[in-house]
């Protein structure tokens, strides 16, 4: 049972290593190409007043 919980524990850690990658993939995308208006830690906002979210919140963050 115990390595169970360890397995998981361990692909949730890895789930979070790749979803930072994707958005700094795409963070970097869309200020390539000049689409960022203004880029704060949980969301772009984009030149046409588009926000892009981000889903992933640190331990202890809200919503």
């Amino acid at each position: 049972m115990a390595w169970r919980q360890a397995q998981g524990a361990w692909q949730n850690a890895k789930g979070t290593q790749y979803e930072t990658i994707i958005q700094q993939m795409l963070a970097a995308y869309l200020q390539e190409r000049g689409l960022v208006n203004k880029q704060e830690p949980q969301n772009i906002e984009l030149q046409d007043g588009r926000v892009v979210i981000s889903l992933f919140l640190s331990a202890g963050e809200t919503a």
